[in-house]
């Protein structure tokens, strides 16, 4: 695991090297996975209450912004545009 994080009552969790987002709802039972498509080296996850999304680093180089409502793969940006801190 290289990542987990809650969004309501479902944990999403990460493995380095799978293009899969596991999900389980918060008593650990298992959902339905999450495949995201050209994803390779998932290091970290984070989930949005604001905008039901997950947001999963991938190698450092880029960043997957999936929706948790529809399983669809919204964009993948470069760290950089999402920044609001700069």
């Amino acid at each position: 695991m290289s990542g987990l994080t809650q969004l309501g009552e479902v944990v999403y969790v990460v493995c380095s090297g799978s293009p899969i987002i596991k999900a389980f709802t918060d008593t650990l039972s298992p959902l339905s996975d999450i495949h995201v498509q050209g994803m390779k080296y998932p290091n970290d996850i984070v989930a949005s209450v604001d905008d039901g999304h997950l947001y999963v680093a991938d190698d450092l180089t880029r960043i997957w912004r999936v929706s948790v409502y529809d399983h669809r793969l919204v964009r993948s940006v470069s760290p950089k545009i999402i920044s609001r801190f700069d």
